[in-house]
């Protein structure tokens, strides 16, 4: 209960669409379509992590060889979505379409390609 309020706080505020570092050919997402395209699925990135959205709330990245972070997640609205990690940290990504590929935007501005 006291990790889901805390988690409601840091999300309550999330970055706005207008603070992404997107670019002209990136489609924006709705909350609808980025839960229909990852929540429940691992996502498959081309450096070999895989970010799991569990359907109850549960968040683990797991880098390519084995070392794994878990925590909560929270999709926003605005289609992005908050991670609280067990270990403190926190962070907010935006999923956006390029062409037909799903790329990943962390809120330092990277971007991150979504293996097919």
């Amino acid at each position: 209960m006291i990790r889901f309020f805390a988690l409601s706080l840091f999300c309550a505020a999330p970055a706005v669409a207008a603070d992404w570092n997107l670019r002209p050919w990136d489609e924006e997402m709705t909350r609808d379509q980025v839960v229909a395209r990852v929540v429940g699925f691992d996502v498959l990135f081309m450096d070999g992590g895989v970010a799991s959205y569990r359907k109850d709330g549960r968040y683990a990245y797991t880098y390519q060889g084995g070392r794994a972070f878990e925590g909560g997640y929270l999709v926003q609205d605005d289609g992005s979505i908050c991670v609280d990690f067990d270990n403190g940290t926190q962070r907010c990504d935006l999923y956006v379409l390029h062409g037909d590929r799903l790329v990943m935007l962390s809120e330092n501005g990277r971007r991150f390609p979504v293996e097919p």
